[in-house]
């Protein structure tokens, strides 16, 4: 996992511009999280406001909200889907998002609909780190 500046990111990962990341697992869920730019950059995590088992979520669009001392945001969907699982364990300790954000501190668990057509929406391998490069260099 290449590090650029203080921030991982994953070369492995899919990711929105709104900073939020996708694995695909061998079973085609889809485990959403917080990519750690946005984890360290909003500061501590108080409150995370997460979807319900079974909703439905589009691609692009808010599934949540996501709250620090300094900073309150969306979360966005990276794929169209339903909500399949929610990290209840987020829910009452958000800080896990700041301590592990590809790791304990995922979100939710998607069931994707329109897996192939949005996956080249997102950013992966070498776009997502240009992309972030970029994110580094303006947040200096």
């Amino acid at each position: 996992m290449p590090k650029i500046g203080q921030y991982w990111v994953s070369t492995e990962l899919y990711y929105t511009a709104e900073h939020t990341w996708a694995m695909i697992g061998e079973d085609g869920a889809i485990k959403v999280g917080v990519d750690e730019f946005a984890s360290k950059t909003a500061g501590a995590i108080l409150h995370v406001e997460m979807p319900k088992i079974g909703e439905q979520i589009e691609h692009m669009k808010p599934f949540g909200q996501m709250e620090s001392a300094k900073w309150v945001g969306e979360l966005h969907a990276p794929f169209t889907g339903e909500i399949i699982a929610v990290n209840e364990e987020v829910v009452s300790k958000p800080q896990l998002i700041n301590e592990d954000p590809y790791g304990a501190g995922w979100l939710i668990l998607v069931k994707a609909t329109k897996t192939n057509e949005e996956i080249p929406k997102l950013l992966h391998g070498s776009s997502a780190i240009e992309y972030f490069k970029k994110e580094v260099e303006g947040n200096k």
